[in-house]
């Protein structure tokens, strides 16, 4: 069987569609009434759900068969929509979120183009001051008969910022590759996985960000497949299945086991590392009141929030920062330039 070619949808397709399915209109007549500008193989993928629909197949299959192209972690919108029988709420929301990954997305290259340009014009000045102005300094030095009264920075400047910059720029590939490596085994071998959560949680102002990324995320997966009526330990299996990390798969299907050996959800909730104290406590009222899915995705909302608000402040420090490590770098070239120029005065 030939593989599907992969395609994906727009935020506000998703929307839309929702919105047609919660009128109570048919899903095989919201997809033949798709609207005419999709792309030609995003035309040619509805159809395949829609035939796969007619056929029999469930929503969540129809689109996976497809080949449909969503982040793996919003596949379950689909799953706890069809299963809830809230499949236009979840599509609505399904396009909420993709239209808030564009927006973050924006976000962060419109904050990472300014370091970016300040880096670029510091290596233009680097590298015309290295290559230009410091060698026509000894050739003048030379011709007046001071070659051997050379400062040492002028005479090996171009050696020692090359080794820095090798160092450097072998440092992050190292650095890279191994983040690429413990990414790809992590997805296949749980000690790999864990090691990597070890190795991440290293980085203190990193850990802090991503711990709360991802327990946004975990909450407001739990939430929503609450909301929709799926019991919590089912919600658990399917947000673990829509998880590329098998340590944080690890950690779910540890929560649905001791849930269904006899365990509180209160014990379960103390039990699982990827809540905060302050989120434990949250859930424990949640759970007090029965309202624990609205708690989860209110808490979520609220870590969001602050995971935004602290992305913000790492890169207003990263400016400053990159400002002064450049401002040292070409401070070194000048001073290996005026050097021999105070000599010969």
């Amino acid at each position: 069987m030939q593989k599907p070619e992969r395609f994906k949808l727009s935020p506000m397709w998703w929307k839309r569609a929702g919105e047609r399915i919660l009128l109570g209109i048919d899903m095989r007549k919201v997809l033949d009434a798709s609207d005419v500008s999709l792309p030609a193989r995003a035309k040619i993928g509805v159809q395949q759900v829609h035939d796969l629909i007619s056929e029999g197949s469930g929503l969540y299959d129809a689109f996976r068969s497809s080949g449909l192209r969503l982040p793996e972690e919003l596949w379950y919108l689909i799953a706890a929509g069809e299963r809830g029988g809230k499949t236009g709420e979840s599509m609505v929301r399904l396009g909420d979120c993709l239209e808030e990954a564009r927006q973050r997305k924006k976000q962060f290259i419109g904050q990472i183009w300014y370091p970016l340009l300040v880096i670029m014009a510091g290596f233009m000045v680097m590298g015309i001051i290295l290559i230009w102005v410091v060698p026509q300094m000894r050739d003048l030095t030379q011709s007046f008969g001071k070659d051997q009264s050379l400062p040492w920075i002028t005479e090996h400047i171009g050696m020692l910022y090359g080794s820095l910059f090798s160092l450097a720029f072998t440092g992050f590939l190292l650095i890279f590759a191994m983040l690429l490596m413990l990414r790809h085994f992590g997805r296949q071998r749980i000690h790999w996985a864990k090691t990597g959560e070890m190795i991440q949680n290293w980085v203190p102002l990193w850990k802090a960000i991503r711990f709360k990324r991802r327990e946004a995320r975990l909450l407001r997966q739990l939430g929503i497949l609450l909301n929709a009526g799926i019991a919590l330990p089912e919600a658990l299996s399917i947000t673990a299945n829509s998880s590329l990390d098998r340590w944080e798969q690890h950690q779910l299907l540890q929560f649905r086991k001791r849930l269904l050996l006899g365990s509180s959800l209160l014990e379960c909730i103390l039990a699982f590392e990827f809540l905060s104290p302050d989120t434990r406590s949250i859930l424990s009222l949640g759970q007090e009141n029965g309202q624990i899915d609205r708690y989860m995705l209110k808490t979520a909302d609220e870590l969001e929030r602050n995971v935004n608000w602290g992305i913000q402040n790492l890169f207003r420090f990263l400016e400053p920062l990159t400002l002064l490590i450049l401002s040292v770098a070409i401070g070194g070239l000048v001073m290996a330039y005026l050097m021999p120029l105070m000599g010969l005065l």
